[in-house]
């Protein structure tokens, strides 16, 4: 958002700011976190965890001590990640392998190293979601080529998971078209454990998310450009009736990316925009 030039020096604690704030007012129970490590700088989960990975996993850790509370923690972008959108490449990496890597001297496993190092932080996080990508290859990648890779990445995470002996977690896979279109996964759904799939839409649509034999996530949804998602038509129903875990875009007291849940560059007073009225009205509805 406003602090992507890294510009406020207490950026970890303003985001524990807007953290308490979350979860004391707005009340959800899942929650998505982006690990953004080459967004508009570098950094990594890898070697020295001051920068980063300390700051991030004491945040982490913060949301998951509240009660029931799961963090859907996606990789977003690393410097080993490849194959992204050219019209669009924060947004859109997909992970590489030990053949596929962007750089053999500097990542000789790919993405492979930065997803063993969050099960190693995350092992024992029974609140953890470990989402493998945020919509990978945009418009440019096919199903083809995108399953394998977060094949790859997810036989990763179960590798290191058995290495260490702790329960598998759940893996969110993405898929195609800005993970617009997860059809294809219902009629060949990963032979893999503990997998959801996780679908994006401004706004979603029921056929898009509604399958009989795969969980789904709304891991990104909006109003697509209204000032809110009306619910006359049963949209929240819909979604409580179907037990569809669903994350709105987007809680940032920094954030210009829309549609925002706040309209508020101040992490201590969490304003709410029509659309965040919207989402905090549906979350306090269902809080325990």
């Amino acid at each position: 958002g406003f602090n992507n030039t890294l510009t406020n020096a207490s950026a970890d604690d303003d985001l524990k700011a807007i953290v308490t704030g979350l979860m004391t007012d707005w009340k959800p129970t899942f929650v998505r976190l982006s690990l953004s490590m080459k967004s508009y700088a570098t950094e990594s989960w890898l070697g020295d965890a001051a920068p980063y990975k300390g700051p991030m996993t004491d945040i982490i850790n913060m949301i998951g001590a509240n009660p029931n509370v799961y963090v859907l923690l996606t990789l977003r972008t690393d410097a080993s990640m490849i194959l992204q959108d050219p019209s669009d490449p924060e947004a859109t990496n997909v992970p590489s392998d030990s053949t596929s890597t962007p750089d053999k001297t500097k990542f000789p496993s790919g993405t492979d190293a930065v997803y063993q190092a969050l099960v190693d932080t995350f092992a024992n996080s029974k609140f953890v979601i470990f989402g493998l990508s945020n919509e990978p290859g945009g418009n440019v990648i096919t199903q083809a080529t995108l399953v394998p890779a977060l094949t790859h990445a997810a036989q990763t995470i179960r590798a290191e998971e058995d290495k260490l002996g702790v329960p598998h977690h759940l893996i969110s896979v993405q898929g195609i078209h800005y993970s617009g279109k997860i059809d294809f996964y219902s009629t060949a759904p990963l032979t893999i454990d503990n997998i959801v799939y996780e679908l994006h839409g401004y706004p979603p649509a029921q056929a898009d998310y509604t399958f009989a034999n795969i969980p789904v996530i709304l891991g990104e949804y909006g109003p697509g450009g209204t000032p809110d998602l009306p619910d006359s038509g049963g949209f929240y129903d819909d979604l409580e009736t179907k037990q569809i875990p669903n994350l709105a875009w987007d809680f940032e007291s920094y954030s210009d990316c829309a549609p925002d849940l706040l309209s508020t560059t101040n992490p201590a007073t969490l304003t709410a925009t029509p659309w965040g009225t919207t989402v905090k009205t549906y979350l306090n509805k269902y809080a325990k």
